[in-house]
């Protein structure tokens, strides 16, 4: 039992010494934890397994048999392998509790692919956990906890994310407006509409894609940033209010026709043809509907 732990071991050489030990002592209730790190392309305990004379569990079946010994610091090692981390999500709420400790993980990477299993696994227990994870000091493991919540869709993340807008690293600001998209709360926009000034081009995006997700609710609220000193601010509204395409934005778009700036000028113009383009399709389906 002592070596199987071993296999959860966070240094590799003691991982390879516990197979070659496990190997030699041919004992099959190894055969689970091995077949868990040969599924990881773990050499070791292949050749392990083949000393003993053991069969290959299906991964799956090895994973199960694990969680119920309670070895979960050997799922939680070869969590970083996807095959392996898939088939503990597959667990579902049995393996919540050794994911969220793994979130305070010495290797940062396990910390970081442990925030992906649980923002696959569904249950709002890990929620408080994923918003403790963004302030991790790895912006990767920030980064993981994001897309978590973007993915839980659960609104007591929205603070948290709105202040990870702010985030020193470009890829967790674009991981958090692309979370408050799926979230779709409108209490982010002002914030959103902020991050259009962001220096990273991707981060730009992020925040204009996530506004346009959140859709008809910002409306109000671009309309009034209409008025933004920065330029390319007001062009990147403009866009989004076409894309959104709510005729509410008219008014605001046909002032921006007058804009200083040409570039907006351009886009408002844009924005008003997509939304009255768009008009006749609406009121025809309607009128479909109607008659249905």
């Amino acid at each position: 039992p002592a070596l199987i732990q071993a296999l959860g071991d966070s240094d590799r050489d003691v991982r390879r010494a516990a197979c070659a030990a496990l190997g030699a002592i041919g004992d099959l209730q190894a055969v689970p934890a091995l077949s868990v790190w040969v599924h990881a392309g773990e050499n070791a305990a292949y050749n392990s397994l083949q000393q003993m004379g053991g069969s290959l569990l299906p991964l799956q079946e090895s994973v199960a048999q694990l969680a119920v010994q309670g070895a979960w610091g050997v799922l939680i090692r070869a969590l970083p392998n996807e095959k392996v981390r898939k088939a503990v999500v597959r667990l579902g709420a049995p393996a919540v509790p050794a994911l969220i400790q793994a979130l305070r993980d010495s290797d940062r990477d396990v910390c970081r692919v442990a925030a992906e299993a649980l923002g696959a696994i569904s249950n709002p227990k890990v929620v408080p956990a994923l918003i403790q994870a963004l302030r991790d000091s790895e912006w990767w493991v920030r980064c993981a906890a994001c897309e978590a919540l973007g993915k839980l869709g659960d609104p007591q993340a929205v603070p948290v994310l709105i202040e990870a807008l702010e985030d020193r690293s470009v890829d967790v600001r674009r991981a958090a407006a692309a979370a408050l998209g799926e979230l779709g709360d409108p209490q982010a926009v002002p914030a959103l509409v902020k991050v259009l000034e962001d220096w990273d081009v991707s981060a730009r995006r992020a925040a204009r894609d996530a506004i346009v997700r959140i859709g008809k609710s910002a409306v109000p609220t671009l309309t009034q940033s209409l008025c933004i000193k920065n330029a390319d601010v007001r062009k990147a509204i403009c866009w989004v209010l076409g894309q959104i395409g709510d005729s509410q934005a008219v008014l605001a778009l046909s002032q921006a026709l007058s804009d200083r700036d040409e570039w907006v000028r351009q886009a408002a113009r844009e924005a008003i043809k997509k939304i009255e383009i768009a008009k006749p399709a609406k009121t025809d389906l309607s009128r479909q509907n109607k008659r249905r």
